[in-house]
């Protein structure tokens, strides 16, 4: 009898080099904390002779971690190495929904089955007004592609500047159905001889993807900063996002629960720490003290196992807390109880104690091998 089909399959790229890395990272936070029925399709552009092989014990990992591995070509020009990510969605599943992950990001807890997700395409829309906003510039590109401009203007998630809809294509949810892997390639094709475009190809990607969605009239959500948050342009919520979007190891150095967990993982998988080792960028992370905190040791993790309380409260397992230095131009980002309310115990980067008196029982590695709520 055939196993029931997983709702989602993720995908990712993972190509040699430091990607690798990110890749092997991403991952193992999906192990670690998806808790839906799921798959893991690592996506390896081919061929070798342009794109590395992977190392070995990355291949191991992978393995080990339940991934499987799916070639890819990149439809667009090897030159554009994002053209790869164009390439996921056309990979064998029998998944209901296939969620693209960008590799630079780490998963921070399951997602639940919120109604956003209940449509045929999903993702949070950028950052930043990174391509132009007003109808003049897209015009010619959705003429290209024989689509009709819409009429619906979205605000970017960071800036807040209002334009014709322009995704972050770091996270995208779509039925496996929908077409969207073909008709992306498509777009991407065809707005690529748009003298305009081609002088911004960088971000050929995520205006196609937009042109895409519209040329299927797929039915679409806007997703928030929980499901892709820029950690590199804003602090790490005490609300932990789902997925978390570093882009650079030295955002994971300056945010204090990314690197704990970044070093946890090393820790756990050796194939991680050496992939890191060999790299002059991620091999500080290693050993590195968050900016802005104090290092408590390597291996203390402590989380409450039981709880016992003069007040009535729930309180999640999270990454340990870890003492902030207060720093004068950055103490208004991370006080306890600073023009707003403190967190009911603990500041995730610790505060003070606040409202109950809580008494935590049992220390153990709060990250090893098990799932935070």
């Amino acid at each position: 009898m055939s196993r029931t089909p997983p709702r989602y399959a993720f995908v990712f790229v993972c190509q040699a080099g430091e990607l690798e890395i990110k890749a092997l990272l991403l991952a193992a936070s999906l192990k670690r904390f998806l808790r839906c029925e799921y798959e893991l399709i690592a996506a390896l552009p081919t061929p070798a002779s342009i794109w590395g092989e992977l190392a070995p014990e990355t291949l191991e990992l992978l393995r080990q971690l339940d991934v499987r591995i799916e070639p890819i070509v990149n439809p667009i020009d090897p030159d554009y190495k994002i053209g790869n990510k164009l390439a996921c969605f056309d990979v064998p599943t029998r998944a209901d929904r296939i969620v693209f992950l960008d590799s630079d990001i780490l998963c921070l807890r399951d997602f639940g089955e919120p109604d956003c997700l209940q449509v045929p395409f999903a993702a949070k829309p950028a950052d930043l007004r990174t391509f132009a906003a007003g109808a003049e510039a897209w015009r010619p590109l959705y003429a290209a592609a024989g689509v009709e401009l819409p009429r619906l203007r979205l605000p970017t998630t960071v800036s807040g500047e209002f334009g014709l809809a322009y995704f972050n294509s770091g996270v995208i949810f779509a039925d496996a159905g929908s077409g969207i892997g073909k008709a992306w390639v498509e777009c991407a094709r065809t707005i690529l001889q748009v003298p305009s475009m081609r002088e911004q190809r960088h971000w050929l990607d995520q205006v196609s993807l937009a042109i895409a969605v519209h040329k299927l009239g797929l039915a679409y959500a806007s997703l928030d900063e929980r499901f892709n948050f820029p950690a590199h342009l804003k602090p790490v919520p005490d609300a932990l996002p789902f997925f978390c979007h570093y882009h650079w190891p030295r955002v994971i150095g300056r945010e204090p629960l990314l690197l704990e967990l970044v070093r946890d993982f090393a820790r756990e998988y050796p194939a991680i720490a050496g992939r890191m080792a060999g790299n002059a960028e991620w091999k500080p992370l290693l050993h590195a003290v968050a900016a802005g905190s104090l290092d408590i040791g390597v291996n203390e993790f402590a989380v409450a196992r039981i709880v016992l309380g003069v007040d009535q409260a729930k309180i999640d397992a999270r990454l340990d807390a870890q003492p902030v230095a207060l720093q004068p131009d950055l103490d208004d980002m991370r006080a306890a109880d600073q023009d707003r309310f403190g967190d009911a115990f603990l500041q995730h980067h610790l505060g003070c104690t606040q409202h109950a008196l809580v008494l935590a029982i049992g220390i153990d590695d709060a990250l090893g091998g098990r799932r935070l709520g």
